[in-house]
């Protein structure tokens, strides 16, 4: 036996003579002392069966920490990856565009506003994508749907919701078929009457963005007209706020910081923990370029903007770990994840109001050979070509974080100019996830004391 390569180790932790263990495939995390530590380090010269603790290390295991020999762990999950991906069954999850026209608000660090040039899903284009979607889930025999509504503004085009949501929802219980929706939106058309009015077709969640205080807010997310949008996106949550889960995002860089923290704990005083409400932050990119303002070039150096990148992610980790703690995130270890554009199983895919495909919302409306098919044609394009084109690199394959790198590609194209080259995350893995692994570590123990009185 030996330990396992997804096994991250954090020496001294909770104490100086404890090792705390997490393991990023079976999610499982688990704190030993210098003994056990030590005998983990001799298991190439011990018998596990004759060894007097064997107790311990069947634990260890059952829980992923221990593997045979010779086994190469990162290419056996990435053959299971492409097993399950073949499999019928499951879930399809799309990305719905319901208008590409001009957003009504004009956030200042927006990345798609080059893409708020399309039409508007209507009449015949959006029969075909409707049947496009409802093919997949018969080509598939899946046993889910999930629709995420997206664009400029997806409430800017309510009817397109009620409609492709009520014919989706019929669809799905003829089929015996699971349906349920959400949606990514800004908050100010989201009012209590519109949840439920959604409510009976399915609809389960929505992403919001408040971006801190009320102050840096308005500057960041005005109207067009320049009018400030915080108090409209607070008070439609304040109406709604339990009838679904939502996701409040802040976005967040060197001068938002300490307006973040404000937004937290504004949450917090109104007992929005409690009310399905949780938080989640994303940088801002320190410059256009590296946001992907346009099409092209996707390509910059990534010399000073790599340290400013290292930065700020540290910042939203604290961030993250100060959410938690106020309630607001149940779960800090790190989530499994898997680039869309990787996946090559048809389940996962987007449709603008042109009818064309894309297998990451990222490239909505940018170069056509991003695209990755028509719902006349079906999917292809991009998509064909990584999967004829790319695979992970063996670094990749070895890395203990390899469960939990979605491996992107639209950063891998952002950072090198190459869709398919090699795009390692550990240096900022390693500076993350010890940090978020020993804050979980504390909330768990919090919580175990709390439930015990």
């Amino acid at each position: 036996m030996k330990l396992s390569q997804f096994t991250v180790v954090i020496p001294h932790y909770p104490t100086p003579n404890h090792y705390l263990l997490f393991h990023t495939l079976s999610r499982a995390m688990i704190a030993v002392d210098k003994a056990g530590w030590d005998m983990l380090q001799n298991l190439s010269t011990t018998a596990p069966t004759d060894h007097p603790s064997w107790a311990f290390l069947s634990s260890l295991k059952a829980q992923g920490f221990l593997v045979p020999n010779g086994l190469h762990e990162g290419e056996r999950y990435e053959s299971v990856l492409r097993q399950n991906a073949s499999h019928p069954g499951g879930e399809i999850q799309v990305t719905l565009l319901t208008n590409l026209q001009r957003c009504p608000l004009a956030c200042g660090y927006c990345y798609q506003k080059g893409t708020h040039t399309g039409g508007r899903l209507e009449g015949d284009v959006s029969e075909a994508c409707l049947s496009f979607i409802k093919g997949q889930c018969l080509k598939l025999a899946v046993e889910r749907l999930f629709i995420s509504y997206y664009g400029s503004e997806p409430l800017s085009n309510l009817k397109a919701i009620l409609e492709t949501a009520t014919s989706l929802k019929s669809f799905c219980r003829e089929k015996g078929m699971d349906f349920r929706f959400g949606m990514v939106t800004s908050g100010v058309l989201l009012t209590r009457r519109v949840v439920e009015t959604l409510l009976p077709l399915g609809f389960v969640m929505a992403q919001i963005t408040i971006d801190g205080n009320q102050q840096m807010h308005d500057a960041s997310r005005p109207f067009q007209n320049g009018k400030g949008t915080y108090a409209r996106v607070m008070k439609n949550l304040e109406a709604y706020a339990g009838l679904i889960a939502t996701t409040v995002l802040c976005v967040v860089d060197d001068s938002r910081v300490d307006a973040a923290y404000e937004l937290i704990d504004t949450l917090a005083e109104k007992g929005y923990a409690k009310r399905r409400v949780r938080v989640m932050f994303s940088p801002v990119m320190p410059t256009p370029e590296t946001a992907l303002l346009s099409a092209a070039p996707f390509y910059v150096d990534d010399g000073q903007w790599g340290r400013a990148e290292k930065k700020i992610l540290v910042e939203i980790a604290k961030l993250q770990i100060y959410a938690a703690e106020k309630g607001f995130c149940d779960d800090l270890r790190p989530k499994h994840t898997w680039c869309a554009m990787q996946r090559h199983d048809g389940r996962h895919f987007t449709l603008e109001p042109s009818g064309k495909i894309y297998t990451c919302p990222t490239f909505i409306g940018r170069d056509q050979k991003y695209e990755a098919g028509h719902i006349h044609t079906g999917i292809g394009g991009i998509d064909t070509l990584l999967k004829t084109q790319y695979t992970r690199s063996e670094k990749c394959l070895s890395c203990r974080y390899l469960p939990i790198c979605a491996d992107c590609r639209a950063d891998a194209l952002h950072r090198t100019g190459d869709i398919t080259a090699a795009n390692s995350q550990e240096e900022s893995y390693d500076l993350l996830v010890p940090e978020l692994i020993k804050a979980h570590y504390r909330l768990t123990q919090r919580r175990a004391t709390e439930n015990a009185k």
